[in-house]
C-alpha cells in the first residue's frame, strides 16, 4: 500500500508560499497598512504608560521625536536615545505592604487546632466519637 499524503517538506513549502502570497496581498492595501500602524501606535503607548505606572522609569525618548530627545540630552549628557529616566520631582517608590496576618500559617495552624478541639468537645455532648456508624451504606452520587 502506498501513501498518497505529501511529505512534511512539500507541506511546509506550500503554507511558506500561501503565507507569503496572503502577506503580500495585506502590504499592498493601504486601508491595512494604516490599521496596522495604528495598532503598533497603541500598543507603544500601552508599554509606556505600564513602564510609568510601575514607576520604572519615568519619560522614554523617541527617536522620532526631536523635542523629546533634546529635552532628554539637555537633562542627562549621558542618556541615549530610547533610554528610561525616572524625573527628579517623582516620589520614591511605594514600600511592599505588611504581611496579612490572616495568611501565617502558623496563626492559621493554631486557628484549625482550635476548631478540632471544639468539634471534638461538641461530638462528646452528643455522644458521638467521629467514628462512623455502622448503618445503611450511603448512597454515590452521580
Amino acid at each position: 500500500m502506498t501513501d498518497s499524503s505529501p511529505d512534511a517538506a512539500t507541506l511546509a513549502r506550500r503554507y511558506l508560499d500561501l503565507w507569503q502570497q496572503q502577506v503580500a496581498a495585506l502590504s499592498s492595501d493601504p486601508a491595512m497598512a494604516e490599521a496596522v500602524a495604528r495598532g503598533v501606535a497603541m500598543m507603544t503607548s500601552c508599554a509606556t504608560a505600564m513602564v510609568e505606572a510601575a514607576g520604572l522609569g519615568g519619560t522614554t525618548t523617541n527617536p522620532n521625536n526631536d523635542k523629546a530627545r533634546t529635552d532628554e540630552s539637555a537633562a542627562s549628557p549621558t542618556s541615549q536615545p530610547g533610554s528610561v529616566t525616572r524625573p527628579q520631582d517623582r516620589p520614591a517608590p511605594v514600600a511592599a505592604p505588611p504581611a496579612d496576618p490572616s495568611c501565617d500559617p502558623v496563626r492559621l495552624a493554631l486557628r484549625l487546632a482550635a476548631l478540632e478541639e471544639r468539634v471534638v468537645v461538641l461530638e462528646a455532648a452528643f455522644g458521638r466519637t467521629g467514628e462512623r456508624s455502622e448503618g445503611k451504606p450511603r448512597r454515590r452520587r452521580s
